[in-house]
């Protein structure tokens, strides 16, 4: 019977461990490929369902002042990741990393001011986002504010100290900065807050600006600053009449150390 030579052998084997090479390298190249694909799309996802949110939140307040947006991922990449500030030491990267295992920085940041009816004027300042691990957001930030006093009733976990009360429920958290109101009163706002996330309110202007949002993201309605001002100065920031109650947006973007601005308004 005729045998292979040991050339023949040696080229086929050669030929073998590259073919499985090969292989090996494309199909690791194909999952991290699909796993990019998932990680998009998951983060797509998960965007659009905390715009829905957002949008249903801020579409049921009677005096919403002003609101937006802040694109978390955008921010510590451009900051923080690709940035001299970032490889500088300066910023606290084991602080950050904490929350970043906590929050979901995938979805935007939102905030809204608006007038909260207080006899001394002061506003409520609202910050909310989508959560990764409840418990692990509760000790991450009594470790950075230990005077911060937890308390749960209900699905709603809540830090209240002064000025700042936060809640937490399984998918959201909701900071509150409201002056010296009632702990009794800032609980039922946050608790309120957190079941309007989960409402149907859709206005489409408030949805087109947050659609449009970039990096940062800043509206103001003009008839409610105009109005609040008046309320608590005695005097308009604005001088509008109907013609002019408008929606005004601002969209910042950093790019290469430069700062791009659009900006719109919706009558």
């Amino acid at each position: 019977t005729r045998k292979e030579s040991s050339a023949a052998s040696d080229v086929y084997k050669r030929q073998h461990y590259m073919r499985k090479g090969v292989s090996i390298m494309f199909f690791s190249l194909l999952l991290l490929s699909c796993s990019s694909d998932n990680e998009e799309k998951d983060a797509l996802k998960s965007k659009i369902s905390s715009q829905k949110d957002a949008v249903a939140f801020l579409s049921n307040q009677d005096a919403l002042i002003a609101f937006g947006a802040i694109q978390m991922d955008l921010l510590l990449k451009k900051i923080i990741t690709d940035s001299k500030l970032g490889a500088s030491g300066l910023i606290p990267r084991n602080m950050i990393d904490d929350y970043i295992d906590c929050i979901d920085t995938k979805s935007p940041i939102y905030y809204a001011v608006r007038d909260s009816k207080q006899s001394n004027g002061i506003p409520d300042i609202i910050v909310f986002g989508k959560i990764i691990d409840a418990d692990a957001l509760i000790n991450t930030i009594k470790l950075d504010a230990p005077f911060l006093k937890l308390e749960k009733e209900g699905e709603v976990q809540y830090l209240v100290e002064g000025e700042l009360k936060i809640g937490i429920n399984d998918q959201y958290f909701v900071a509150l900065i409201n002056g010296q109101e009632s702990k009794k009163n800032s609980k039922r706002k946050l608790n309120t807050i957190l079941k309007e996330l989960n409402g149907k309110g859709q206005n489409k202007v408030i949805d087109d600006v947050l659609s449009n949002a970039k990096d940062f993201t800043f509206a103001f309605n003009s008839a409610e600053l105009s109005k609040f001002s008046a309320e608590t100065i005695g005097t308009p920031i604005l001088q509008i009449n109907d013609k002019l109650n408008t929606l005004a947006a601002m969209h910042l973007s950093f790019e290469k150390g430069a700062i791009k601005i659009v900006a719109e308004s919706h009558p």
